[in-house]
This record gives structure tokens, C-alpha cells and sequence, in this order.
């Protein structure tokens, strides 16, 4: 993945990345023989051969399988699909962009030995109200701003984010806040969907419990 952001000296960002050609990739390598996919909605139809500007069917059938358009996690916090690229209610150009920029954190030297991604890395915290590892300084974790209602702000999405701030902030101070990161209600240690969660699609820190 990359991404102009401006970061060498001198340099203004263009605020140009390659998201689409990245998606047309990953969708050559999984696709099966029956459509394009999983991830759907260009830019500009037809830029990209196996990007399909319309939702492919659903669930996604894949060369190994198939593949859902929601998250366990996405259907708690009635979230988007996150395989559409463009248009109202994407987030798949956010996932491609940001996930990059979530390894290069977790694995920059003075990170990488006291930081870690949850719950991949992490698994829950315990019901007891003991945070995970000390060791872990760093703790990376999803949000979805929606969950909250947003402050007042020129920007929603700046709006949204202080939000979360301001959540997270606020219980934290009571400490509280190892209270979201333990195991979701309504999931089971060691179930099937504890261990798609852990290993696969993560969790969206704050999700409606």
C-alpha cells in the first residue's frame, strides 16, 4: 500500500494513494469464476477490471470458500459493510489505508517491543477488571465513531472522534475502560465465534454491549 502524505522534507502531500489498485489485487487473488469481488465500487467505473461498481452477490463466494459482508462485530454496532471502496457509508478505502498505517506503528522500533494490536495479539482482559499485559504500553484498537453521538463540530467526522475521546477519556478516569476490552457479551471463550474474532476480524473497541 502506499499512500502521499508529505512526509519527506520539503515535501507537500499530494494526498494520492494506490487503495484501488491495491483492491483490484486482492480481489484477483481471491475471486472465484463466478464475479469479481469481495471488494466492490470504484472511483470511476471501470478503472479497475475486477472491481465491480455494484455490490457483488452476497455472501461472497470466494476461491476457498466465502466470505460475509459483515463482521461479527460489524452486526453489534450496525456498521457498514467493510468491502465498499466509494460512495455514502464506505469504509473499504479506510480499512486499505489504515491497516498499513496500524502495522507500521506496531512494529516501528520504539514501539515494537510495548505495543500491541487488540484482541489479535492481546485476547481479552479479564472480567476481573485487570488490564491486560503491562508490558503493553501501546494498545491499538478499532473504532467506529458512529457508536457515539457526535460533538458539536464544523466537521462530523471531527465531531465524532472527540467523541470517542471524550468516551474513552471519561472512562478511564473512573477506570473503567478495561471493561471494554474484555470478551463481548454473548460470545463464549474458546466458540467458534470467540476464535473468528481473535484470530480473523478483530473487534471494534466500544461496540454496543
Amino acid at each position: 500500500m502506499q499512500d502521499d502524505l508529505g512526509t519527506k522534507p520539503g515535501r507537500q502531500p499530494t494526498n494520492r494513494n494506490n487503495r484501488f489498485q491495491v483492491a483490484n489485487i486482492i480481489n484477483d487473488t481471491v475471486s472465484g469464476q463466478a464475479s469479481a469481488g469481495p471488494f466492490w465500487c470504484q472511483f470511476k467505473a471501470g478503472d479497475y477490471t475486477s472491481i465491480p461498481q455494484e455490490q457483488p452477490p452476497q455472501p461472497f463466494a470466494c476461491a476457498i470458500g466465502s466470505i460475509a459482508p459483515l463482521r461479527i462485530t460489524d452486526r453489534r454496532a450496525k456498521s457498514n459493510t467493510p468491502f465498499r471502496l466509494f460512495g455514502n457509508g464506505s469504509v473499504g478505502s479506510q480499512m486499505l489505508m489504515g491497516i498499513p498505517r496500524i502495522h507500521s506503528l506496531r512494529f516501528d522500533p520504539p514501539f515494537a517491543g510495548c505495543s500491541a494490536i487488540w484482541p489479535f495479539e492481546t485476547g481479552w482482559a479479564a472480567a476481573s477488571g485487570s488490564w491486560l499485559d503491562p508490558q503493553f504500553r501501546v494498545l491499538h484498537a478499532e473504532i467506529y465513531p458512529s457508536v457515539q453521538d457526535p460533538l458539536p463540530d464544523p466537521v462530523k467526522d471531527c465531531g465524532q472522534v472527540r467523541a470517542m475521546w471524550h468516551w474513552a477519556r471519561d472512562l478511564d478516569s473512573k477506570n473503567l475502560l478495561v471493561g471494554e476490552f474484555v470478551i463481548p457479551p454473548g460470545i463464549t471463550h474458546g466458540s467458534l465465534d470467540d476464535t473468528i474474532i481473535r484470530s480473523e476480524e478483530g473487534w471494534i473497541l466500544g461496540c454496543p454491549r
